[in-house]
């Protein structure tokens, strides 16, 4: 099976930041472009053996694309690129099998890399302040044992290790 999606997002939005009836409104309006693309690709054997098996790769990108800025107050307008992007490569598998009508273990292993880059926000032809890098292993297993002794009642164990990949503090 091979799952595959792209979004581009173009957005404008605008507020007034006086917050009380004013006739000098201090407006702010930003617009931005962001693209983001993900692939999934996996190998499933037939479902209704006892012993199954899942194996995929699965990649990601998200980019923030040009953006600008507009200051009513000021009467500036800014143009800017934040050249900031994820990236996600993961290989996972799965294996299941049914030990009795009733009792079924899973076990589950995924392994990712995620590498996050965080190149500050800039004006055209300005250097990039601030630019950072930064690359997040983990290897994530999950064991299930599930037990459902009729088909109103399914009782299940989970131990799974998670992760949330790193990011950049803004100073």
């Amino acid at each position: 099976t091979s799952t595959t999606a792209h979004n581009y997002v173009k957005s404008v939005s605008a507020f007034d930041g006086t917050l009380l009836p004013s006739t000098a409104p201090s407006i702010t309006a930003d617009g931005n472009r962001n693209r983001d693309y993900s692939q999934d690709l996996r190998l499933t054997s037939p479902r209704d053996q006892r012993f199954r098996w899942l194996a995929g790769r699965y990649y990601y990108t998200f980019n923030v694309g040009k953006s600008f800025e507009f200051v009513q107050a000021t009467r500036s307008r800014n143009g800017f690129e934040s050249d900031s992007a994820v990236t996600n490569v993961a290989a996972y598998a799965m294996v299941e099998a049914d030990l009795t009508d009733t009792i079924t273990i899973t076990g589950e292993l995924r392994r990712q890399e995620e590498e996050i880059q965080a190149n500050g926000l800039f004006a055209p032809g300005v250097a990039r302040p601030g630019a950072r890098s930064a690359t997040f292993e983990a290897t994530l297993p999950r064991v299930t044992l599930r037990y459902e002794p009729n088909e109103n009642l399914n009782l299940y164990a989970v131990a799974a290790k998670g992760n949330k990949p790193g990011g950049f503090n803004s100073f």
